[in-house]
């Protein structure tokens, strides 16, 4: 048996709908229903009366449910008091976060640590690319802190409300082209005589997740000629002319400076996301102090100049 099977079980009879406890776990239906399957096999009796809406547990279930409880929670706290010390002594904090934030914030917070004289080690958790698989990471104990943008459109982050987080600055996203005539953007958002080459996020990344609603109410017409999850990826698409696409600022300041690409004289698609860590509530309370654990620690960034507010 597997212990995310219980946590799949404990979702299930929480929220009593397979469509919701999937979401809570950040799964798919399907692949709920098939771990449900696999722990009724395992444990040789239904658990799960499925033909009553809302669903119920059957009396296997209604017995199992406490004891289910009580194993998940034994598990996460042997789990807790064997690797402490171990994590204690390494000194090395796991984070995760999307790529652009890799690369354009989370070494000026550490440069910003070291300069007070903190002394962290940490090492990025293992290459995975949607908001889905971060959230995942921090909730299954494998990432110390999510360093994440945050915004209304991105619902999965919503699962992580019992977590603290300290909010280290703000971000704007803001459609970016090569140059045309005259130095105006090649792809211009504002024209409405043919749809513009548009260059898209993948699916569930995060600004897949924020943007689709600001490009419904600016009434853009886009013709979606590439994907790809990673910023760096499609500012290099940009930077060769394929397309428009929105960039948090940081990620093409430069480039604009130097004259490569320009932004929309009427950037209508701007999205304002906070940029901030998350992190466990035990950690946040300090029981891992000589590990680093010591989150405040971590400067507010606002008025770091990739901190935009104006």
């Amino acid at each position: 048996m597997e212990s995310k099977w219980l946590e799949d079980f404990l979702a299930l009879a929480l929220h009593k709908n397979f469509c919701r406890a999937a979401e809570a776990r950040n799964i798919t239906q399907s692949a709920l229903s098939r771990r449900i399957k696999l722990l009724e096999g395992w444990m040789g009796a239904p658990l799960i009366e499925r033909r009553t809406n809302p669903i119920s547990l059957t009396e296997a279930g209604e017995k199992f449910l406490p004891r289910a409880e009580e194993m998940y929670n034994m598990i996460l706290s042997v789990r807790d008091e064997l690797r402490a010390p171990y994590m204690a002594a390494q000194e090395v904090l796991t984070v995760c976060m999307m790529s652009t934030l890799s690369i354009t914030t989370f070494p000026r917070l550490v440069a910003q640590l070291e300069q007070r004289g903190e002394q962290f080690r940490f090492r990025f958790a293992d290459s995975r690319t949607t908001m889905p698989d971060w959230v995942e990471l921090l909730r299954s104990g494998n990432a110390d802190f999510l360093l994440t943008y945050a915004h209304s459109s991105v619902a999965v982050l919503n699962t992580l409300n019992e977590f603290e987080y300290l909010t280290v600055g703000t971000e704007r996203c803001i459609p970016v082209s090569v140059p045309g005539t005259g130095g105006r953007p090649r792809y211009d958002l504002t024209q409405q005589d043919r749809p513009v080459d548009y260059l898209s996020y993948r699916n569930h990344s995060f600004f897949a997740n924020a943007l689709p609603g600001i490009i419904k109410r600016g009434g853009f017409r886009l013709n979606t000629v590439y994907e790809n999850a990673l910023s760096a990826a499609l500012l290099a698409a940009v930077r060769v002319g394929l397309g428009v696409r929105g960039f948090p600022k940081n990620c093409w300041k430069t480039t604009l400076r130097r004259g490569a690409c320009c932004a929309p004289p009427r950037p209508n698609m701007t999205c304002w996301s906070t940029c901030g860590f998350i992190v466990p509530w035990t950690m946040a309370r300090g029981s891992r102090t000589d590990s680093g654990a010591n989150w405040a620690s971590f400067p507010r960034c606002n008025s770091m100049d990739w901190a935009f507010k104006s």
